[in-house]
């Protein structure tokens, strides 16, 4: 396989996920749709351009999840050393 094959594929794979992500987001909260848009791989203007969110909203929404995530992590450590 040539590069400018593998390159093409790889943009026809990339669009495939773009459009399966956005049909997926269309039945979710804005905030739902942003985060597994965020974990399908988009980049923040992508969700932005599907969601209509601004980039706060984005940014807020994803460091939220973070700091979920990050405590969750730590009271299953916490729960599992007790």
């Amino acid at each position: 396989m040539t590069e400018n094959q593998f390159e093409t594929i790889s943009r026809k794979l990339d669009t495939l996920i773009y459009l399966l992500a956005a049909r997926e987001a269309a039945d979710k909260t804005k905030r739902e749709a942003i985060l597994m848009l965020y974990r399908c791989g988009l980049d923040n203007q992508q969700i932005e351009n599907l969601t209509g969110a601004s980039k706060q909203t984005i940014y807020n929404y994803l460091s939220e999840a973070r700091s979920t995530n990050k405590s969750n992590h730590t009271d299953k450590k916490t729960s599992k050393a007790t």
